[in-house]
């Protein structure tokens, strides 16, 4: 447990270090690999991983701070992935349109 704090901790200060933005990281437990995304939205803020991705759901991924990545004991690597210019990541904060209130809010006639 001991161990996979520290290569947690170590990934949180590389994380710390570069730029903010977007890094793909791929990590393992034992022979199990696995990919997710960290999200580095800056020197204070909260690093987050987009993961367990879900096409069925809204948002399709689980957005969990990447201290709670509890798991990971090597990291292979990782990379920053450039985004298009103004590009925001939204997660979490997507609204459903309520169909009903803007239908009864409509003149009758329309």
């Amino acid at each position: 447990m001991l161990f996979q704090l520290q290569v947690l901790m170590t990934l949180k200060s590389v994380c710390r270090k570069d730029a903010p933005g977007v890094y793909i990281v791929s990590a393992s437990r034992n022979d199990d690999e696995h990919c997710f995304v960290v999200v580095n939205r800056g020197p204070e803020k909260l690093l987050l991983t987009l993961d367990n991705f879900n096409d069925c759901k809204d948002p399709p991924v689980d957005v969990i701070p990447l201290s709670n990545q509890m798991w990971i004991q090597h990291v292979k690597f990782m990379a920053q992935v450039e985004l298009q210019l103004g590009y925001k990541c939204r997660h979490g904060k997507r609204k459903r349109e309520k169909r009903g209130k803007r239908q009864a809010l409509q003149p009758k006639g329309m």
